[in-house]
């Protein structure tokens, strides 16, 4: 089952690395050929195939990635984006997989964050990620509900997209602060 696919089985089952795996991933979705996913990932082109061949291996991958290149190719468009949105990939069908994947990113976003400002928790929204939302929670509040709060709100706006073919896991993480060891200076030019 699809679900059942993360990057740790991935690499066990290639004997690669997890982020070599990832960028094996992630590369292709993107637009990028073999030679720029050889060479970003540093492993030889067998070993590629090979990475490519076990994410392949999970049916539901396969049949999706050939419903989106078959589409790309005779219609121009990506498939429908959960809120009924179509791409035009024109002749750059290899994209129509990174196109699609991005819009419905995107969807999941946009609904998180009114769904979120429908509660007023969206005041504490800092940044947004990917598919991640960064809150800032002052320390009056009590952060475990907070997270809760979300949590279901979340959960909530994903539902309402029906997926029909997944369900959709919303996770949430907490910390007092910042790692430090993880963060970026950045420094900003006086006046």
């Amino acid at each position: 089952d699809v679900a059942d696919l993360t990057f740790e089985k991935l690499a066990a089952q290639t004997g690669e690395k997890r982020n070599v795996v990832k960028k094996a991933v992630y590369i292709p979705l993107f637009g990028g050929g073999i030679r720029t996913a050889v060479k970003e990932t540093g492993v030889s082109h067998k070993a590629y195939k090979s990475i490519q061949k076990a994410i392949k291996s999970y049916g539901q991958i396969s049949r999706f990635y050939g419903k989106i290149f078959g589409v790309a190719a005779t219609a121009g468009l990506t498939l429908s984006t959960p809120l009924g949105f179509r791409i035009p990939v024109f002749k750059k069908r290899h994209l129509a997989r990174g196109y699609l994947i991005q819009a419905t990113g995107n969807e999941i976003i946009r609904e998180w964050m009114l769904c979120l400002d429908e509660v007023h928790l969206s005041e504490f929204i800092v940044n947004t990620i990917h598919d991640e939302i960064v809150f800032s929670v002052p320390i009056t509040k009590n952060l475990y509900d907070f997270g809760l709060k979300v949590q279901d709100q979340l959960t909530r706006a994903t539902d309402q997209l029906n997926f029909s073919t997944c369900k959709l896991e919303v996770r949430i993480s907490t910390a007092k602060r910042w790692d430090p060891e993880s963060a970026v200076e950045i420094i900003l030019p006086r006046e």
